[in-house]
């Protein structure tokens, strides 16, 4: 407990008064400058350097420095920031009559406001659409001829989380392309790590030192690599466990990092079995490609569909069945190339270590199962703000904020309302929401009376498609 200089030096004239009571300790005197006050000046000095060094080990005291530091004697260090990472559609208006190649780093970025700036992408795979095969990126809904590319943010952070249809500049011209959009939200970008919940792997790991216990598998994966946003353990004596092993773990997690993988699929028997691709947990249909050797680039919902495994209790781990349906019965082979979850993978590889592993535990880490909430809004604008550009904020808004929940937390609609309502240039927003459920096929339950969707313990709120209009 720290003590005042006034105090000590009370305290000391209280002792020698008791000695000798007539002393005179006025200051000025030499009893007072040199006997009392001299010392006493150390000895308040060297109480606020004790209680320095004592606020500096705990958690609930020290310093935004002192925390970093105190992670790091416990082997954890402070999470960088994540880039945003998504796909793009680049496309032109007259089928292709060249091959036309999108590069490896092609530059594209959403519109800048007065508001918010110009946010980068950058391709991270190199893409190109044949004239061979011209009629196969041909978009009924469109009109236009469509290819896909991988994008990730240019800059690490949140701002890379950006709504569906913002992604719209061509910073890097192509030649034969027309433009860019991105159908779907990107996703994963996060800032660097807040102290706040450093501090909370740091309680986490002291409670938790053995990895064997919640706290520590939570410890160990939560720190294992940037990417990992958000980490839930269930254990074989929770209701959530799927899996009916002796000592079974699952570790789910949210957070991603983008793979390609290709397979060859060559059936002996036809029709073709379903095919389970090797590689798993797939990402995300949307971006596959299957090319069938007599026949060509196939259509997803067409020529096949994906089926998640959300049923054997394996599901969105490596040891998933995710697979492809055939719905047309084509001869030859098929080349199907697909993006999965690293992190998933590496995950396990780390789990499954000698200095990591748990004799008699079955651990498995699974990708936490993302639920795309839709949400429809109807905004009014204050005088003098440009409509178009209060609307993008809003959206922009919005999909911030379901980016940010994580595993199990309730998305409350009141939540998202404040959102729209802090976007500078918003006077009002028609109550109730006009959409604000899961996407068809997402996981979560609204409740009616209170107008909230609950999450599955082992799912997590996304953005799905954000619609916001001005009341006129």
């Amino acid at each position: 407990m720290s003590r005042s200089l006034t105090t000590i030096i009370q305290s000391i004239i209280n002792y020698i008064k008791t000695v000798t009571f007539n002393v005179d300790t006025k200051e000025g005197t030499y009893t007072r400058d040199v006997v009392i006050d001299a010392p006493a000046g150390e000895f308040a000095r060297l109480f606020e350097q004790n209680e320095l060094v004592s606020n500096a080990q705990s958690p609930a005291t020290g310093t935004d420095n002192d925390i970093i530091e105190l992670a790091e004697n416990l082997q954890l260090s402070r999470k960088n920031a994540v880039r945003a990472t998504g796909t793009v559609s680049f496309f032109k208006s007259s089928a292709p009559t060249v091959d036309i190649t999108i590069p490896f780093g092609t530059t594209i970025a959403t519109l800048s406001t007065a508001e918010k700036k110009s946010v980068s992408f950058r391709t991270t795979q190199s893409v190109v659409m044949y004239v061979s095969q011209a009629s196969s990126y041909f978009d009924p809904a469109s009109s236009k001829y469509e290819i896909d590319a991988n994008i990730e943010a240019v800059e690490a952070g949140d701002d890379g989380n950006i709504g569906s249809r913002n992604i719209t500049v061509m910073s890097t011209a192509i030649s034969g392309i027309d433009g860019v959009y991105n159908e779907n939200a990107t996703s994963g970008g996060a800032d660097i790590e807040t102290i706040d919940a450093l501090k909370a792997r740091i309680l986490a790991r002291i409670a938790g030192n053995n990895i064997g216990t919640i706290d520590g598998y939570y410890t160990l994966i939560s720190a294992a690599d940037d990417n990992v946003v958000d980490v839930k353990v269930v254990s074989s004596r929770d209701s959530e466990m799927t899996r009916q092993i002796a000592g079974a773990v699952d570790i789910y997690v949210k957070g991603s990092t983008v793979a390609e993988a290709t397979d060859t699929y060559a059936p002996t028997i036809y029709p073709p079995l379903d095919y389970i691709v090797q590689t798993q947990p797939p990402i995300t249909a949307s971006n596959a490609t299957v090319v069938n050797s007599a026949s060509g680039s196939l259509t997803a919902g067409v020529d096949y569909e994906w089926e998640e495994d959300n049923s054997s209790g394996y599901g969105w781990s490596i040891m998933g069945q995710a697979k492809i349906k055939w719905l047309v019965d084509y001869p030859g082979s098929f080349i199907i190339t697909y993006q999965y979850n690293s992190l998933v993978n590496r995950l396990q590889t780390l789990i499954n270590g000698d200095s990591e592993h748990i004799v008699a535990a079955d651990v498995l880490i699974k990708q936490a199962i993302p639920s795309y909430i839709n949400v429809s809004a109807t905004i009014t604008v204050e005088a003098g703000y440009d409509p178009l550009t209060v609307v993008e904020d809003v959206e922009l808004a919005i999909g911030d904020k379901l980016s940010n929940y994580l595993i199990g937390e309730e998305i409350q609609q009141a939540d998202i309302v404040e959102e729209i309502t802090d976007v500078a240039g918003v006077d009002d927003v028609l109550l109730p929401l006009s959409t604000f459920e899961p996407a068809s096929g997402s996981v979560g339950t609204k409740d009616n009376t209170t107008g909230n969707i609950s999450m599955p313990s082992t799912a997590y709120a996304t953005t799905g498609t954000i619609t916001v209009t001005q009341s006129t």
